[in-house]
């Protein structure tokens, strides 16, 4: 991982041994949610991950699962430095536009300009509405992504391998 996303760093110099599966997988030694709460505080998304580095592993890399967020994005620069493009035109260009997925986008801006929107709500019985913040989609690899039913039915069809010229069976077999 550590060639390809310069900002991830965890803990014992272990960004040198966890592999982009690792990363993918959410596998990385971390607890759940490391940094989280300091993402949604308005932390710098780089900085939060190059901070990941002064926790504590639950495990090595590779040998259990703890869901991440700010680490997760540590993908968006591994596509970045692999395509040569920003994260944001690269999602678009190589797999939105190919599977004819027209409404998907990747910003607030591009959800709260959408005709029909679910809006989040908070309070169980007697739920409120409440603001879509910007906290996930300043890491866009784990969070972030707006669609349709309609296009997230075109994802589900290329994650079961019918559009292999966009998502080849190699790519859906790792």
């Amino acid at each position: 991982v550590a060639k390809y996303a310069y900002s991830l760093r965890l803990p014992g110099g272990n960004e040198q041994k966890a592999t982009v599966s690792d990363l993918l997988s959410h596998r990385l030694g971390l607890f759940g949610h490391a940094n989280d709460s300091k993402l949604e505080d308005g932390g710098d998304a780089r900085m939060l991950r190059a901070d990941l580095a002064s926790l504590k592993l639950i495990c090595p890399p590779g040998t259990c699962h703890a869901y991440q967020n700010v680490a997760y994005d540590a993908a968006s620069d591994i596509v970045e430095k692999v395509t040569g493009k920003p994260y944001r035109q690269a999602v678009q260009e190589e797999l939105f536009r190919p599977l004819g997925m027209s409404s998907a986008t990747l910003t607030r801006d591009g959800l709260l300009s959408a005709e029909s929107w679910a809006r989040p709500h908070r309070g169980g019985k007697n739920s409120k509405p409440v603001e879509v913040t910007d906290s996930y989609y300043r890491v866009p690899a784990a969070g972030g992504v707006n669609s349709s039913i309609k296009d997230l039915a075109i994802w589900m069809r290329a994650q079961m391998g019918h559009n292999p010229g966009v998502l080849p069976p190699d790519v859906l077999a790792s």
